[in-house]
């Protein structure tokens, strides 16, 4: 999962998988004047949005896609 944004003054990225037993993929606090882009592996079982939070500028930005799982891998 890659996320990049064209937001100032982000602060978190924030990724889940809603239908992971612990939805919780990964939590990025990003320090200032930092690029705001992140990239990480996961692992799902089964078909599910992956949702992404992003604060910048003390609001919350919300974005998800739906991804669905391949016997050998997600797509």
């Amino acid at each position: 999962v890659k996320v990049k944004t064209n937001l100032k003054n982000v602060k978190t990225i924030t990724i889940f998988a809603d239908k992971n037993p612990n939805p919780l993929i990964a939590n990025f606090n990003l320090l200032e004047n930092c690029l705001p882009f992140v990239s990480t592996r996961i692992k799902v079982s089964e078909p599910s949005n992956i949702v992404v939070i992003i604060n910048a500028d003390n609001k919350l930005y919300m974005t998800k896609k739906f991804i669905v799982v391949h016997e050998n891998g997600c797509g």
